[in-house]
Formats: structure tokens, C-alpha cells, sequence
């Protein structure tokens, strides 16, 4: 180890990180931070360790010292955003969310993510707006084609919103009250 280099420690961190050895990875990123306290991608890889093992306190931790070192990171924005969405709080998920926008304007995955926490909370026309511009930019992304069909559902547009949810999973179950997915 004391022979390598930052970038060849970073390889076999993320190596490590795709074998699911999680504790190896943390170690290696958390060796690349003592050699180079402002390496945003360490920052990065080890918010997402600790997200994928639900340390969602460690994980914010690091997603905010990535942002602290630079704040243009769309998708440090975006995972600290689906964290606190987890948690419930709205208001700092979408701000992640617009943020992620700012940096990105094509990011899919944020428009989608932004469309679902404003769906969850009604606003339905905002949330349609960003459902559709993640869908101008990728036509085929299965959550927003779902997200978008559910939302098509709550405003009565429900031949259009079936069209839509059938794109994204191929089965619907008809419900008393509403229309499920299976």
C-alpha cells in the first residue's frame, strides 16, 4: 500500500467498492483523504458507502464536505437530496435537487428525482413539469415513465397515465380504489 499511488489507492477503492467489500473500499477512501483532505471523489464514494449501508448521518457528512470543497457536484447534490427525502424533509431535498439542475441542466435523474418528492407532496403541476423534462431528455427512464403515469392518474388522465406506467413496468392491476402497479 505505501508503494501506491492516490489515483492507483482510488482504483482499488472503487475495485472494492463494485466487489461490495464495503469495509475495504471505506478504508481505501478514507487512506486517499489522509494523503488529500479536499479529494471530492473520496468525499463522493464514501457518502455512498455509507448510504448503501444506511449510515445516512455518515453519508451526509460526507456529501456536504464534497460540497464544501466544490460545489459543483450534480450528483453530490442529488444523493444528498435522496437522503434527506428519505428522511422526510422535503425542503432540502428539492433544494438539492435544483441545485443538482443548476450544475446540470440535463440531468435526468434529478428532474425525475424532484418530480416524485413534489408528486409526494401535491404540487402536481410542478411535479408533471419535471417528469416531462426528464422524459425530453431520456424518453425510456423506466422511474420517470412510472412517476409520470402516476401523476397523469391524479389529474383524470388515466388512458394517457396507463400508456405510461405500462412503458415503464408492463403490468397494471386494477384497484377499487385507484390503479396499482404490479
Amino acid at each position: 500500500m505505501k508503494n501506491l499511488n492516490i489515483k492507483e489507492i482510488f482504483a482499488l477503492a472503487v475495485q472494492n467498492h463494485q466487489k461490495r467489500n464495503l469495509k475495504v473500499a471505506e478504508n481505501l477512501y478514507n487512506k486517499i483523504l489522509e494523503i488529500n483532505p479536499k479529494d471530492v471523489d473520496a468525499y463522493y464514494n464514501l457518502g455512498k458507502i455509507f448510504s448503501e449501508s444506511k449510515e445516512y448521518v455518515k453519508a451526509i457528512n460526507c456529501y456536504e464536505k464534497a460540497i464544501k470543497i466544490n460545489f459543483n457536484q450534480a450528483d453530490v447534490h442529488n444523493n444528498l437530496g435522496i437522503i434527506f427525502r428519505n428522511f422526510g424533509d422535503h425542503e432540502k431535498a428539492i433544494k438539492c435537487y435544483e441545485n443538482a439542475i443548476k450544475i446540470n441542466p440535463n440531468y435526468v435523474n434529478a428532474y425525475n428525482n424532484l418530480g416524485t418528492i413534489l408528486g409526494e407532496m401535491n404540487h402536481i403541476n410542478d411535479a408533471k413539469k419535471n417528469f416531462e423534462k426528464s422524459l425530453n431528455l431520456d424518453p425510456n427512464k423506466k422511474e420517470t415513465l412510472e412517476g409520470y403515469g402516476n401523476i397523469l392518474l391524479k389529474t383524470n388522465h388515466h388512458v394517457k397515465a396507463l400508456r405510461y406506467i405500462r412503458e415503464s413496468t408492463g403490468f397494471i392491476r386494477f384497484t377499487q380504489k385507484d390503479f396499482k402497479i404490479i
